[in-house]
């Protein structure tokens, strides 16, 4: 590998040049745990290098879920393999790791002198921040014209203006809104599209979806995964799932979308001549909805960082505003965040969520729930209280969409038989829920109620599926989703159905 500099070089000279001195922050970030604390004041707009920036905010979005590099760290293993595999999209960026590492040199690169290169990092991005608002100022023409224009905007309103102003028309009851953007974030392979595609069925047809009011118009669904015949097929099954007709084509749902014999569309959104031509077909068709599905799909990755997103869903705010259509964004969210770890709420998400949440006004999150999902959401406009729960809505072949639920049914049978046994068979807890005051007390009550065959092997077996189960997803961060808690109790382990889990239960009518 060809470096830019040698170790002997850096001993002789204290000063390095960008280029240099980007690899050395990087290789730190990914060889030495304890530099993170240094690095925590970085961003990744702080690189003017884009494979660094890509690199840094993979090294960073891991620090935030806790896929931290252990103090024994075999660069050669887990923790780099997972850097590159979160990389699968910038290929360049991934094959510049070696680069990276094998600038940084823990007995040269102390905290001391990392800290001056952070400082050294900072000083350059801002002169490059000052350079590019000077050449923005020069290029916008009259500095005092602009002012004058500004000044103009922030005429405070008329109390008759503020009183005739109104909250924008609900096309999905407490969701989606006329000239507002929501967005939807969920983890890969957890039902985003088909819950999507569902929305678009329910508003081009008028249907109820999930049990929410609709206000019936046409949809503009922007697809840059799946083939157009994916997307017709999946359509008409939730249709025919809901009992109602499938879209018409030129009227109810107009499809953009790869086909099998053509490229997919090469929509950029970070680019002011591809937004335009968005906007302009919105107001040509006329929509009550635009879906876009997914937002990776529509920027090139280096862009798929932070502020950058941030900027254009902001974009996609004004031509939402402008047009008068709802727009839904579908967005990806960590592995980690969809059974609660590194984060739970809506507004935490998505990639990136920190500037991606302040730039729509609704912001959702799909997470499994059993044997079924929730989805909750929150912003500044009107949102549900509670997650909305749904599942399938039947399991036959062909079928395809969901109705609302109640939660004991989302989670599936297990749960519920398993609540059957706390409530008949274990002790009720003064501070709410029913427990066991040991294993064996569980396995034995699995037992007397014929949730297992007459088999203590079997018993005790299941039992220790159940806490191993809701250990893992303590240990990960997911504990507050968990029905089950368990406590030292002397010699013995106290195992507790919460109380939560137990009146949620019970409001829904089910009882032992």
């Amino acid at each position: 590998m060809n470096l830019v500099f040698s170790h002997s070089d850096r001993e002789a000279s204290s000063r390095l040049d960008a280029r240099s001195l980007e690899l050395v922050l990087v290789g730190a970030g990914l060889a030495d745990p304890s530099a993170r604390e240094t690095l925590a004041c970085v961003s990744p707009l702080d690189f003017n290098d884009p494979d660094m920036a890509a690199l840094f905010n993979v090294l960073r979005e891991s620090w935030e879920v806790g896929k931290v590099a252990p103090e024994s760290c075999d660069l050669a293993g887990s923790w780099i393999d997972a850097i590159t595999k979160r990389l699968r999209n910038r290929p360049e960026a991934a094959a510049r790791i070696g680069e990276a590492l094998e600038a940084y040199d823990p007995e040269l690169d102390d905290e001391a002198r990392l800290s001056s290169l952070v400082s050294r990092l900072h000083d350059r991005s801002e002169l490059r921040r000052q350079a590019e608002r000077e050449s923005a100022r020069g290029a916008a023409g009259d500095f005092e014209a602009r002012v004058s224009t500004a000044l103009a905007q922030l005429q405070p309103l008329t109390p008759t203006e503020v009183e005739a102003d109104e909250i924008p028309e609900a096309v999905v009851e407490g969701w989606l809104y006329r000239g507002m953007t929501t967005s939807l974030a969920g983890g890969a392979k957890q039902g985003k599209g088909v819950l999507s595609m569902q929305a678009a069925v329910c508003v081009a047809t008028g249907a109820r979806f999930l049990d929410l009011e609709t206000r019936r118009g046409r949809v503009l669904y922007l697809c840059g995964e799946m083939t157009a015949a994916i997307v017709r097929d999946r359509m008409t099954a939730i249709a025919a799932t809901l009992g109602v007709q499938p879209p018409d084509w030129t009227e109810d749902v107009l499809l953009v979308a790869p086909r099998a014999a053509a490229a997919a569309p090469s929509i950029d959104l970070t680019n002011a001549a591809d937004r335009e031509a968005v906007l302009r077909a919105i107001q040509a068709h006329r929509p009550a909805l635009v879906v876009l599905d997914t937002l990776h799909n529509f920027a090139p990755p280096s862009e798929m960082i932070e502020a950058s997103m941030g900027e254009v869903l902001r974009e996609l705010g004004d031509v939402a505003r402008q047009s008068g259509a709802a727009v839904l964004v579908i967005d990806h969210a960590p592995k980690a965040v969809t059974t609660g770890e590194g984060g739970s709420s809506p507004a935490t998400a998505a990639y990136g969520s920190v500037f991606k949440g302040g730039a729509v006004a609704v912001t959702s999150h799909l997470r499994r729930e059993g044997e079924g999902w929730s989805l909750a959401a929150e912003g500044w406009l009107p949102t549900w209280p509670e997650p909305v729960v749904y599942r399938r809505a039947n399991e036959s072949e062909g079928s395809l969409g969901c109705i609302r639920s109640t939660a004991a049914q989302a989670r599936g049978v297990d749960l519920e038989a398993l609540y059957g046994v706390f409530a008949t068979e274990g002790e009720r807890d003064p501070r709410g829920g029913y427990f066991f005051g040991s294993k064996r007390a569980l396995a034995s009550a699995l037992q007397a109620t014929g949730l297992v065959s007459n088999s203590r092997k079997m018993a005790t077996g299941l039992v220790s599926q159940v806490l191993n189960e809701h250990a893992a997803d303590a240990a990960s961060g997911a504990g507050r989703y968990t029905p089950i808690v368990t406590t030292p109790d002397g010699r013995s382990i106290r195992i507790t159905m919460k109380p939560e889990t137990v009146e949620q239960f019970e409001a829904e009518g089910i009882r032992h």
